[in-house]
């Protein structure tokens, strides 16, 4: 269609009356003889632009253009957006930095002495998340509905508010004091994580780096590393306190472009079953996808 109107043009002069006879080019649209003024003064709807003879004319949806004896007639339809389920740009992919609590901790199994050997120092207890990949799957058309998912690292610290450490004592995870001049005394954790969420974007006529989004699902929790640590001098004990080796929890984000802000709450306590203390982590912060 893009070079059927310029066709029309030239077909019109070859066909048209001999040379030197005083003519008037036109096209027949709809059966109207439509000459070149009239190009120029009448729309003829909002749905294509064509040229003739230099001059912009817009046309309706169906046209039929007769030149000579032959009659053609066009119709514009809406193209139908193609299903491609591996183009949706999920956001998965990335990092984020945040804070962990433990909103609720039970010491039912402790002595009244050892209540609140848990507490964190929440300004220092950080959590951070690598996300080096994502994978997507559109589930509609538009690319604005999918399933996300990936794999990423994350590392946790809960550093305590008092001049404690914990220690595995007859099968149970238990406070020891330490000395004052310790200036930091805290729980780290290494895992793996796999996510698997569900994520909305919007509004569609924007591309996905300035939509907004929200994104909401489970992940699954692999802990590789876990040890104890307090300075200053160093002290480094990677016995592993009882913590669950495998965690699961949820998460949810809501964002714009490549900024989020996140939720993750365990749905495992970070204790083994009666070993512990029956707490549960949370951890919040701000995204940055790349």
């Amino acid at each position: 269609m893009k070079r059927f109107f310029p066709l029309l043009a030239l077909a019109a002069l070859a066909f048209g009356p001999t040379a030197g006879a005083q003519t008037e080019e036109y096209i027949i649209i709809n059966g109207q003889r439509v000459t070149q003024p009239q190009f120029e003064s009448r729309s003829w709807g909002v749905i294509e632009t064509r040229e003739f003879n230099g001059t912009s004319i817009r046309f309706s949806p169906m046209l039929e253009i007769n030149v000579g004896n032959t009659t053609t007639t066009s119709y514009k339809k809406k193209a139908r957006r193609p299903y491609r389920p591996f183009a949706f740009e999920g956001h998965g992919q990335g990092f984020a930095w945040g804070m962990n609590f433990l909103p609720k901790v039970d010491y039912s199994d402790y002595p009244d002495t050892d209540d609140g050997f848990m507490d964190l120092n929440v300004a220092r207890s950080c959590y951070f998340e690598l996300n080096p990949c994502n994978l997507g799957i559109g589930l509609n058309r538009a690319n604005t509905f999918g399933i996300v998912t990936g794999i990423g690292m994350t590392w946790r610290d809960y550093v305590f508010s008092d001049n404690i450490t914990i220690t595995k004592q007859g099968g149970m995870v238990t406070p020891e004091a330490i000395d004052p001049k310790y200036k930091k005394s805290k729980l780290s954790t290494f895992s793996f994580m796999v996510p698997l969420t569900l994520e909305v974007q919007f509004p569609r006529r924007n591309p996905p780096s300035r939509r907004f989004f929200i994104a909401g699902g489970v992940y699954g929790d692999v802990a590789l590393g876990v040890h104890t640590k307090y300075k200053k001098p160093k002290e480094k004990s990677k016995s592993n306190p009882y913590i669950n080796t495998l965690s699961a929890g949820t998460t949810l984000r809501i964002g714009y472009g490549d900024v989020n802000l996140f939720c993750n709450y365990s749905l495992v306590p970070l204790f083994e079953s009666d070993r512990g203390p029956d707490t549960k982590v949370m951890s919040v912060g701000i995204g940055f996808g790349f």
